[in-house]
C-alpha cells in the first residue's frame, strides 16, 4: 500500500508495518520527562474500550510492578479518549507514566481509524512543570480529519449517526454507525445511558456481537453495532426530543441546538 510521511510517500511491502512514533524532550536537555506518541493498529472492529483492555493486558504483563492510580474518560479535540494515571519500576527506578489512548480518524478518505496512544513519562512523580505541559499538549491536540469528497458539504449529514446521552442530555453527532459504535463505551450503553438514531432522526437499536463480561476482578468489554429494525415503532424519532436535549457537542456537523431542529425538520 502507499505509506505516506511528511516528507515522501513510498509504496510499503505487506511485510513490513508502521511502528513509528515521535518523541518529544525537554529543550534543555535534561532526561527528567518526555512525552511519547505512538500507534497501534486496531484488531477488527475492535472498539476503544476493547482497544484500551489490550492494552492494560500488555502493560501489566510486561511492565514490572505495574499499577493504575486513575482512569477516566476524556474527549480530545471532541473524539472520545481515555486516560490512564500509571506507575511502575525499571532497574529499581520508580516510573511515572500518563496516557491518553484514543481512535485517531483517518486523514485519508479511503483509510479506517487506527490506535493512537500519548504517553508522558517522569521519572518518580510527574509535578510541575511537567503536568502543565502534558496537559497542554494533550489540549492542543486536533486530528487531521479526511477532506470532503467533491460535491459533498461539510454539512451534509446524510449517514451519520446522532447519539443522545440520557444522563447530561447531551447530543453527539458521529460520522457513521460504525463510528459510534466504536467510541462510545459497551458498559454506558449496556446500562441504558445511550440512545442512537439516524441521520432522518429515526431510531437505531443495539445489536450485540459479543457482550460486556464482569467478573470479580475484570470487566472485558463486549461489542455491539447499530441497524435499523423494519417495522419497529416502539421508539420515538428524535425530533420528539429537541425539548430534553440541553447542548450539542462540539462536532464538525451541527453545532447548535437550532442547527439540529432546522437540519431534521428538513429531512
Amino acid at each position: 500500500m502507499d505509506y505516506r510521511f511528511n516528507e515522501a510517500t513510498v509504496v510499503l511491502p505487506a511485510e513490513l508495518i508502521d511502528k513509528s512514533l515521535q518523541n518529544f524532550i525537554l529543550a534543555d536537555g535534561r532526561q527528567s520527562f518526555n512525552v511519547v506518541v505512538s500507534r497501534v493498529d486496531l484488531e477488527p472492529e475492535e472498539s476503544l474500550a476493547q482497544l484500551c483492555e489490550r492494552l492494560l493486558k500488555a502493560w501489566q504483563s510486561q511492565l514490572p510492578q505495574f499499577k493504575i492510580i486513575e482512569r477516566r474518560r476524556i474527549t480530545v479535540d471532541r473524539q472520545a479518549a481515555e486516560y490512564f494515571d500509571c506507575r511502575w519500576e525499571a532497574d529499581g527506578i520508580a516510573i511515572h507514566q500518563r496516557h491518553i489512548v484514543a481512535l485517531a480518524p483517518s486523514p485519508e478518505p479511503a483509510e479506517t481509524m487506527t490506535g493512537l496512544i500519548v504517553t508522558g513519562t517522569c521519572q518518580n512523580q510527574f509535578t510541575k512543570p511537567y503536568t502543565e505541559i502534558f496537559e497542554e499538549f494533550i489540549a492542543s491536540l486536533r486530528w487531521r480529519h479526511a477532506a470532503p469528497r467533491p460535491n459533498e458539504s461539510q454539512n451534509e449529514l446524510s449517514g451519520y449517526c446522532l447519539a443522545l446521552h440520557l444522563s447530561d442530555r447531551s447530543l453527539h453527532v458521529f460520522a457513521n454507525a460504525r463510528d459510534a459504535s466504536k467510541q462510545i463505551d459497551p458498559f454506558e450503553v449496556d446500562n441504558g445511558l445511550w440512545e442512537f438514531y439516524d441521520d432522518d432522526g429515526a431510531p437505531l437499536y443495539v445489536e450485540w456481537i459479543e457482550p460486556n463480561r464482569r467478573t470479580a476482578d475484570t470487566l472485558k468489554p463486549g461489542s455491539y453495532q447499530l441497524v435499523v429494525r423494519n417495522g419497529a415503532n416502539d421508539s420515538a424519532p428524535l425530533q420528539n426530543c429537541f425539548d430534553f436535549i440541553e447542548r450539542v457537542e462540539e462536532n464538525l456537523y451541527i453545532r447548535t441546538q437550532a442547527d439540529l431542529r432546522h437540519y431534521l425538520q428538513q429531512r
